[in-house]
């Protein structure tokens, strides 16, 4: 399966991060992608408001159109969800299938709440946006995936969880702040997918955002034996692709089982 992920520099104006993002998917579907990803907060990054989309709205069903106009499966990396009764919002994956419609949701499971000194403020989350509370996955032709975003990274008990449910290829949307992405963002992505012997898929935020905040970019595909397929630079906005190939993973797995011993550690040993 041809895999596109496309690194974004999404700012407030909605209108033009979702012109972008369909040119972008567009661009993609003629360089032949079955699979476009798109990075976290793909439509709105902004200071002053916290935009939120409705289910049938035109954002949402102008990316499942895309999806149905260029044949491929398009991961809106992710929106903010709106919770009925509720002040906070879910930070939300859809995945659209190539008939349009929507295939699967998640719903970001850890928040963002840290204290660091590149800008002035802490960065909480969890004031805005409430945890989802369950993994997902879902089959295509390809094999079957899972999803997480940005933060998840840091939990590999998530991506073991993933494993044990027999993906193939983990997509993980980002904006990863560059204080943190430069030093930790790589390591984290390729153990991930060693540990669990999966491909991951991270398509990332890059550029200066609100209130000073920078995103690291470097989007990036990682093979199941940790090895960058592609990489994006710290450009701006750009599309990377691979080829996710089964015969490669499954022939990993047999050679090394580490999902085997895995299951065997998780029956035997208590806490």
């Amino acid at each position: 399966m041809k895999v596109a992920a496309i690194q974004m520099n999404s700012k407030d104006d909605v209108s033009a991060n979702l012109q972008s993002a369909l040119s972008l998917t567009a661009e993609a579907a003629q360089n032949s992608a079955e699979f476009v990803a798109f990075p976290e907060n793909m439509l709105y990054i902004g200071s002053d408001k916290f935009f939120d989309f409705e289910a049938d709205g035109e954002e949402i069903t102008a990316l499942g159109n895309a999806a149905k106009t260029h044949n491929l499966y398009l991961l809106a990396g992710s929106i903010p969800e709106r919770i009925e009764d509720d002040e906070r919002h879910y930070n939300t994956s859809l995945l659209f299938s190539p008939d349009g419609s929507e295939l699967v949701r998640y719903r970001k499971i850890h928040l963002f709440d840290a204290d660091l000194p590149d800008v002035d403020h802490k960065r909480l989350e969890s004031k805005r946006v409430k945890a989802g509370d369950m993994a997902v996955t879902t089959d295509i032709p390809f094999g079957k995936i899972g999803l997480a975003i940005c933060f998840d990274l840091r939990f590999p008990e998530l991506f073991r969880t993933l494993a044990f449910e027999g993906v193939d290829a983990i997509f993980l949307p980002s904006n990863f702040t560059h204080y943190t992405g430069k030093d930790h963002w790589l390591p984290l992505i390729k153990a991930r997918a060693i540990e669990n012997q999966t491909y991951i898929v991270a398509p990332a935020q890059i550029g200066e955002k609100s209130q000073g905040e920078v995103s690291h970019g470097k989007t990036v595909i990682v093979d199941p034996w940790g090895m960058e397929m592609a990489i994006a630079d710290d450009l701006d906005e750009t599309i990377i692709y691979a080829e996710l190939d089964m015969e490669i993973l499954t022939s990993l797995r047999q050679r090394i089982p580490v999902l085997k011993s895995a299951t065997h550690w998780q029956s035997t040993f208590k806490v």
